[in-house]
């Protein structure tokens, strides 16, 4: 039914939720736009140990490459900017002139703001700046 990922990312891949099945509208015409599976107990509790795995791994990395990975966050919401405000608009119910110029560079610019963030924090609040 969908034409686009509907699947839930953990531990670094896509996987099909094993959990409840919601089926989203597209809003605008009031036809259905999506099945989305949720994520069962078992996922979720896989999809906990993989991001406490995963902090530990960001948190040995400098500041500069935090922020970098942030920055590039931003830059691919920018770049995928159309494919995400489709979506969006379509799921929402928004005007598609709003949900891109408006949310989604919102959302760039967040992560553009806790990018530079960590690059003007003290070395001890950010982890340092330069390797031990």
């Amino acid at each position: 039914m969908s034409e686009f990922e509907t699947r839930i990312f953990i531990d670094g891949q896509f996987v099909q939720g094993q959990g409840l099945v919601e089926l989203a509208f597209e809003l605008a015409h009031g036809t259905p736009l999506a099945e989305v599976a949720s994520a069962s107990s078992a996922q979720i509790d896989t999809a906990i140990a993989a991001a406490d795995a995963a902090y530990k791994g960001w948190a040995r990395h400098l500041s500069e490459e935090r922020s970098a990975a942030l920055w590039r966050i931003a830059d691919l919401t920018k770049e995928n900017a159309d494919v995400l405000a489709n979506v969006e608009s379509r799921n929402a119910g928004k005007p598609l002139r709003f949900v891109k110029s408006g949310e989604l560079a919102n959302v760039a610019d967040v992560f553009r703001f806790y990018a530079t963030v960590l690059r003007n924090m003290p070395a001890p609040a950010s982890g340092n700046y330069r390797p031990p």
